[in-house]
């Protein structure tokens, strides 16, 4: 015998989530040194993984550029990146900025630019090679203009590519390069009228890109069954279900 309807208020609910899912979109931001024509990047693999495993669409904004030549045309490619945004906004969609490394620093220019004219609705900051003072990167005016209604930095102390561009980031920026450090030490200066929309996700053991690792066993810190790949993709998944 076939399960009954759910009752008719319950069914309801159920579609106008599944609607409003269809409506909103990750966004997927990668850092350098990666090759947009790769169908195994991160950011492929986490669109086929937004497609299967969750009600929402999924979107990547790819580029390559090299370590010391990211600055060049940093600002025009997150106001490329931001004008096709602003057309899934036109379009009534909704969508959430997942950032990897200097992806992070292009999330927060995005978020810049889109500000006063756009919501996004949560900002996912992996492994972030931006700034980690909340103040000098203006993320608490960000919050607290309502252009990002939530924070999630994914953080590692043993971060050793954010650790090394951390010693290095005084000397280079003398010259208009340098990294921030927010991916290893966390956030600093965060309003307290802010605080309770920023939330950190600490994984001590982890390497920069030990959270796109698809592989059983690449990290002791999840269950020996999951690759650090799906811990983290759950994890996206789980903030924004809960934060919607």
């Amino acid at each position: 015998m076939p399960e009954p309807l759910p009752q008719t208020s319950d069914a309801y609910s159920h579609v106008s989530r599944l609607v409003k899912d269809a409506h909103h979109v990750l966004v997927y931001i990668n850092g350098i040194l990666t090759a947009p024509g790769s169908s195994e990047g991160w950011t492929d693999r986490a669109v086929t993984w937004t497609h299967l495993h969750s009600s929402y669409r999924a979107e990547k904004l790819e580029y390559f550029t090299g370590a010391l030549t990211r600055r060049i045309y940093q600002q025009r490619r997150a106001e490329k990146f931001a004008r096709m945004l602003e057309r899934y906004a036109a379009a009534g969609f909704t969508f959430s900025l997942v950032g990897h490394s200097n992806g992070c620093d292009l999330a927060l220019r995005i978020a810049h630019i889109l500000s006063g004219a756009h919501r996004i609705r949560n900002l996912h900051l992996v492994a972030a090679a931006a700034e980690a003072d909340f103040e000098k990167s203006d993320l608490n005016g960000l919050l607290r203009d309502g252009t990002v209604e939530r924070v999630q930095i994914y953080a590692s102390s043993a971060d050793r590519a954010l650790g090394f561009a951390r010693i290095t980031s005084v000397p280079l920026r003398l010259i208009g390069l340098g990294y921030g450090s927010l991916g290893l030490t966390g956030p600093r200066a965060i309003s307290l009228a802010v605080q309770g929309r920023v939330s950190v996700v600490d994984r001590p053991g982890y390497g920069h890109s030990t959270w796109w690792a698809d592989e059983l066993g690449a990290s002791p810190h999840v269950a020996p069954h999951v690759t650090p790949f799906e811990e983290t993709m759950r994890l996206i998944r789980a903030f924004e279900i809960f934060h919607q």
